[in-house]
């Protein structure tokens, strides 16, 4: 019987352990998701966008290249948006209820 509650200590233990360690992750992990959701709000990217296109212009880069390298920007900037907002589905989806 002894060896039966010593197990069950060890369990408790074992559990509380867990549980702590889950509390330690909450404050980073909000902290890595609303990083990773202001990266795809749309305030930032046009902030971000805003900034690559006037950097290219006061380096004196011909006006169709600025154009050019702009939209790509962009479009790689949605790309990234896009994959980090499937990421967060993803991890959403498996949050235990």
């Amino acid at each position: 019987m002894s060896e039966r509650v010593s197990e069950a200590e060890e369990l408790k233990e074992v559990l509380s352990s867990i549980t702590a360690f889950l509390k330690d992750l909450t404050g980073p992990l909000k902290e890595l998701l609303d990083t990773l959701l202001t990266t795809v709000s749309g305030e930032s990217v046009g902030k971000d966008v805003a900034t690559f296109y006037r950097k290219l212009k006061e380096e004196g880069l011909p006006d169709d290249l600025v154009s050019e390298l702009t939209k790509k920007y962009y479009e790689q900037r949605m790309a990234a948006g896009s994959v980090i907002q499937q990421l967060i589905g993803k991890i959403v989806e498996r949050k235990p209820r």
